[in-house]
């Protein structure tokens, strides 16, 4: 049985959000909040510091009551009451959790703002050399499609970016990550 998310009013009993910095930090929770009578101990020494780590270098992540959330999903539910699939980061950070910086979203929406893999050799998302010339291409729908070949590298990145725009792909999607 899958146990359902806190509610915004849980969550708002658990943290004080900074909506300048984006940080989230530990309240005293209430005795309701644990099933052990340790539980209160540990949490007023907790009580106003930042709330969770960082993990992999990329997002922070907090533990309410034995799960492990993003701290950007907790920060969205805080502010709207709402767990949508996804949230993704508007500027491509992931530890920029100041609420005007999230979105929701779904994951088909998460893959259009992707960073440039560290193994990109070209320099740009979706093109590549070719015997003929510089080829683009783009993911549509799942599928990956050819925007064509063109003479020189900047053509592609310039088919390809008009390619991004028209799909609706965040504006710092393909971009080299921190």
């Amino acid at each position: 049985m899958t146990r359902s998310n806190p509610t915004a009013e849980y969550l708002a009993e658990c943290f004080d959000y900074n909506e300048e910095t984006g940080y989230l930090y530990w309240k005293r929770r209430p005795k309701s909040h644990y099933a052990y009578y340790t539980g209160p101990g540990i949490n007023a020494k907790l009580v106003g510091r930042r709330a969770g780590n960082v993990f992999q270098g990329k997002y922070r992540q907090v533990y309410i009551d034995g799960r492990t959330f993003y701290e950007h999903r907790v920060i969205y539910a805080l502010c709207t009451g709402e767990w949508p699939p996804m949230v993704n980061h508007i500027d491509g950070n992931g530890l920029n959790n100041r609420f005007s910086n999230l979105i929701a979203g779904d994951y088909k929406s998460n893959g259009k703002n992707y960073s440039r893999y560290s193994n990109n050799k070209y320099g740009y998302t979706g093109i590549r050399p070719t015997t003929t010339g510089w080829s683009a291409s783009i993911t549509e729908d799942g599928r990956q499609v050819s925007l064509g070949v063109f003479p020189d590298k900047a053509a592609a990145i310039r088919a390809r970016r008009a390619a991004e725009r028209r799909l609706g792909y965040f504006s710092t999607h393909g971009q080299k990550s921190d």
